[in-house]
């Protein structure tokens, strides 16, 4: 799997050299930052156009010290072909415990869409991402900003967009999915399973006992992550792959849903899978096939659905890393 590093579970009675265990994590950065840079090459500046009270600084950043007051966005136009799918991403920090009801949206002239219900945001830098199926030859604008139910401080910056190759479908479409990455920063590709938390449920941490790589993310029990919206198109067959483990046993759920968060109709397409959590690191897959029939599952016209991971319980934490999903052939 692209994007994947290679855990190497080994007796604790095998010792290694520590100059050896450097060079083996440092290949892995080397190779994750080589990846990443993969990811923008091409892509094209946002070159965000800011309502007031937004304001451009000198360095390029946009800021906004909201009071609360009217609707103030960033837009960015760009030009797209029918039947691609495009991707969206930028940094962004918030300044101060108010925490904004933040929104990513694409607008085609015809509707505008959203990217996911909610975006998160940070005390630091995060890298913000969406996914956006064109249904038509022309202009697409891009819509950053929040509704108006908290003050808050924000400061975007390095937007890009760019086409979303077939070839770059097959790879790992989540960003960040190993946690290592510092040039795509944070976990603004998750937030709160529950539609209605603002803040980011979990947090990243270092050490966890395996050799490649340094960092994974921790949840409490009781507690899961959704992703932002991500490419899942009729007909398609898809795969999602993961590492996890726990304090304690105990069950971890995932799935993977298409829903039309703005005017859902007919039945839900949902497929989910329950797994054991062990308290050592353990790989867990599944693939699903997206079905065809848009009467059946009107959404489909979507183009784009939701992973979920989640543990129920209490008195634990568990872990995830490497949590990839692509197109299979």
């Amino acid at each position: 799997m692209v994007g994947q590093k290679e855990k190497l579970h080994l007796p604790h009675n095998i010792q290694f050299d520590k100059v050896l265990i450097k060079e083996i994590r440092m290949k892995n950065a080397l190779f994750t930052l080589a990846l990443c840079s993969g990811i923008f090459a091409g892509a094209a500046d946002l070159n965000w156009s800011g309502r007031a009270p937004w304001e451009k600084n000198e360095n390029g950043e946009f800021t906004i010290d909201y009071q609360n007051k009217g609707w103030p966005r960033l837009t960015s136009k760009q030009e797209t072909k029918a039947g691609k799918f495009y991707r969206v991403t930028f940094d962004c920090k918030r300044d101060g415990a108010n925490v904004p009801s933040a929104y990513l949206r694409a607008n085609n002239g015809n509707e505008s869409k959203e990217f996911g219900i909610a975006c998160c945001t940070f005390n630091n830098w995060s890298t913000q991402c969406g996914y956006f199926p064109a249904e038509k030859d022309g202009a697409l604008t891009v819509i950053w900003g929040f509704n108006p139910k908290a003050e808050a401080k924000l400061a975007v910056r390095n937007g890009k967009f760019e086409e979303v190759s077939p070839e770059m479908m097959k790879q790992n479409l989540v960003l960040n999915g190993n946690f290592e990455d510092e040039t795509v920063k944070g976990t603004a590709f998750w937030k709160d399973i529950n539609w209605k938390e603002r803040s980011f449920p979990g947090q990243v941490v270092t050490g966890q006992d395996f050799m490649n790589g340094e960092k994974s993310l921790e949840l409490p029990f009781g507690s899961g992550i959704k992703s932002i919206s991500v490419p899942m198109e009729k007909g398609r067959k898809y795969q999602f792959t993961f590492w996890a483990k726990g304090t304690k046993d105990a069950v971890i759920g995932t799935s993977l849903s298409l829903w039309s968060i703005r005017g859902h109709k007919g039945k839900h397409f949902h497929t989910s899978r329950k797994f054991k959590l062990e308290t050592t690191w353990k790989q867990y897959q599944f693939e699903i096939t997206v079905p065809t029939d848009e009467e059946k599952y009107p959404d489909l016209k979507v183009g784009t659905g939701e992973i979920a991971i989640r543990v129920k319980g209490d008195d634990g934490k568990y872990y995830l890393d490497d949590i990839s999903y692509c197109e299979k052939e």
